[in-house]
């Protein structure tokens, strides 16, 4: 994705299906990117964003969550919240670095989980209420 001098669009091109990763080659080489749809109940809210972003923070990866023209720092929160992403909202991540794979793989799991598995979340974030 490069800056386009004409005015067209600068969103990113849609290739294959929602669930299957893409590896695009070129000035972007080695990014994989693959669409998901929300499947927690609540959308994108704060225990999923604080699941993605402590996943995202436990690999050798750049990861961003792409809703239309809004990106977000996978690592971060507050930019999750901007995607302002509910149940059944698609949205794109783009990962690269050397354990891209990976980290692709562990966001894809949160993101289209229905719900956070219980034991992550008492160990991990705060107590719900």
């Amino acid at each position: 994705m490069g800056s386009k001098a004409n005015g067209d669009s600068l969103a990113p091109s849609w290739d294959g299906e929602p669930g299957r990763p893409v590896l695009r080659s070129g000035p972007e080489a080695s990014v994989l990117h693959q669409r998901v749809v929300i499947q927690h109940p609540d959308g994108l809210h704060l225990r999923p964003a604080v699941a993605v972003a402590q996943a995202a923070h436990r690999f050798d990866a750049e990861a961003v969550l792409i809703r239309g023209d809004v990106r977000a720092n996978a690592r971060s929160v507050m930019d999750m919240f901007l995607l302002l992403a509910e149940r059944g909202t698609e949205i794109e991540l783009e990962v690269r670095g050397p354990e891209a794979n990976g980290a692709l793989a562990a966001l894809v799991d949160i993101l289209t989980a229905p719900t956070l598995p219980e034991a992550d979340e008492d160990r991990t974030l705060p107590p719900k209420g």
